[in-house]
């Protein structure tokens, strides 16, 4: 409820007399429908989902490494445990490694497609574009238009 008070505090005092005084009119994007239609973020959904995988095959090959270390009658307790730890260091290695080329993907998805929404927004002399989701009423939807500009 308090963020739904926000947005309409928001929209009432901050839109609304920006647009009153002919600040520029409002535009409104679907994030939605630029990342379902935008091939750049298919592809990076598709490289995180690849990547994904590759960790679940590092972790199930890392695990019957483990198991069949564990059962070794020749490995002292502390060796185990050895193991176990680097095991565990790997597979965090692994993650991390993973981790931050999520972030740096969706870094660059994001730069791209808020690069275009400016691109937009300037050409046609738009002062504020918000995510569609949020505006409750009127906007200039440029949704196709940033489209466009990210082929």
């Amino acid at each position: 409820m308090k963020n739904i008070l926000g947005i309409f505090v928001f929209f009432v005092f901050i839109i609304s007399p920006l647009t009153a005084f002919g600040a520029g009119e409002l535009g409104v994007v679907d994030n939605g429908k630029i990342l379902e239609q935008y091939s750049g973020a298919r592809e990076a959904q598709k490289k995180v989902t690849e990547a994904n995988k590759e960790l679940q095959k590092t972790f199930a090959n890392l695990t019957a490494d483990l198991e069949t270390s564990l059962q070794d009658k020749n490995l002292s307790q502390a060796q185990k445990l050895q193991k176990r730890k680097e095991v565990q260091d790997r597979f965090e290695a692994e993650k991390k490694k993973l981790d931050l080329m999520v972030e740096s993907t969706r870094q660059e998805i994001e730069s791209k497609i808020e690069k275009a929404i400016q691109e937009e927004a300037k050409a046609e002399g738009l002062s504020m574009v918000l995510a569609k989701n949020i505006a409750f009423y009127g906007g200039r939807d440029i949704t196709n238009n940033v489209l466009a500009r990210l082929k």
